[in-house]
Formats: C-alpha cells, structure tokens, sequence
C-alpha cells in the first residue's frame, strides 16, 4: 500500500519517508513478525518516524531522541505551504511516541520538543517527553570523529552525556516494551 499517495500534499523528504514506509511493510511480511505492529527508533531527523507513523498505520511506538519536529523552527528551514513535516502531521499519528532530548540542546532547541509535546497531546495522542537538564544535542553520542572538540563547524555543541545516554537507552527499551508486547 502507498500511504504516502494516500496522505495528499508533499513530505519533508519523501524519498526517507517512502522508504521507511516500505521498511515498515517488508518488516510485517517477515515469518517471525507474524504481521504484528512495529516501532521506530529516530534520532535528531529519525524524527521522520512520525510523518511514517502518521502514514502506516502498522507503527505503533516511536522513540525519538532529539528529533527536528519542525526544522522550519529548529534549523530555520524554508518550505512550501504544501510540505509536510512531522509537526503538521500530529492528527494522524498512530504510534505512541517518546521524546528525549537535552535540555541545552543548541542545535534543535528544547522548546521545539516542548511544541510537538503539546501539539501531539493537543491531538489526543499518547506521548511523553523527557528533558535532560544539562544534556546537548547527540547526549547519547557525543561529538564525531570529524570534530575537533565538542562544537560541529556550525557552532553546536555536543557533548556525551553517561547518566543521560543510560537513562535513554532505559526508557527506550521499557517504551517499546511497553506498545511492542501488549499492542
């Protein structure tokens, strides 16, 4: 099934959209998924795992750590008026979805997280969101190897976060857990 036809306007990015969708539906078809719902795991953009919640109904938890729920906010991004991104979808998601993200997080501030939280609850969608005082983006990470230091080429900060990344990683496991075992 395109679900991507079916939810009218454009996406954000259809190409990771309409591959995640397809990922989604391979996954059901397997034996040992025995057409039981799935999750989706999304970090920073892996926030594409609610647009594709929102259009595959076989979605049933999202986890997003440090999602751009709206890079028009976040990244200062321009778009048509006609282009979908996960914050314009709340309606339509399917899945329960956690949020975690740090609370000085420069990249994609935490007041975005705080705007997708209430539009998602606003829509009568179970969601939680769990702020880490003292975290920056990619908490659970760190810089990357192409950095020199903690701060990327566009003056963000990332730093590795211990109690921050296991508290997480916790939360993931018992969130899927949780929409994964007893659908």
């Amino acid at each position: 099934m395109n679900y991507l036809e079916e939810a009218g306007g454009k996406l954000w990015a259809p190409a990771i959209d309409e591959r995640l969708s397809q990922v989604v539906d391979l996954l059901r078809e397997r034996l040992e998924v025995g057409g039981r719902p799935v999750a989706m795991v999304g970090i920073s953009l892996g926030a594409h795992g609610i647009l594709v919640s929102a259009l595959n109904p076989a979605v049933e938890a999202v986890v997003v750590y440090y999602g751009a729920y709206d890079p028009r906010k976040a990244l200062g991004k321009h778009f048509g008026p006609d282009v979908k991104l996960p914050v314009d979808v709340v309606a339509e998601v399917n899945a329960a979805v956690l949020m975690l993200h740090g609370a000085l997080d420069d990249e994609v501030p935490v007041q975005i997280a705080h705007d997708m939280e209430a539009a998602l609850k606003s829509a009568g969608k179970k969601v939680e969101l769990v702020v880490y005082p003292g975290a920056y983006h990619r908490f659970d990470r760190g810089p990357t190897d192409r950095m020199s230091g903690n701060r990327t080429r566009d003056g963000y900060i990332y730093v590795y976060d211990d109690a921050a990344a296991k508290d997480a990683w916790k939360r993931t496991i018992a969130w899927l857990h949780a929409y994964m075992d007893n659908p």
